[in-house]
């Protein structure tokens, strides 16, 4: 594929204010890199950290509990008719 005369042209033009640009008017080549916002950087909150990690703690403790009802197929609230078990177990 060729170049036209004013392709070319502009081309050089590219070229020339590229490297007539100083280091920190160039554009960034290379891996991309992560943004980082100015100024300082603000910690999570104590209280906000420890009131998710008691809520995660919470879940993962009943969830514990609630999988082996589950799976044994039962609810501690709500007990099934004996006669349903009877038949069941035949």
């Amino acid at each position: 594929m060729t170049m036209s005369p004013d392709q070319w042209r502009a081309f050089r033009e590219i070229e020339r204010r590229f490297h007539d640009a100083g280091p920190t008017e160039r554009p960034a080549t290379g891996p991309a890199r992560a943004y980082v916002p100015p100024g300082p950087v603000e910690p999570v909150p104590r209280g906000a950290l420890t009131a998710i990690c008691a809520v995660f703690a919470f879940c993962a403790v009943l969830l514990a509990a609630v999988v082996p009802l589950c799976a044994a197929g039962g609810s501690p609230t709500v007990p099934r008719p004996a006669e349903v078990t009877e038949r069941n177990t035949r």
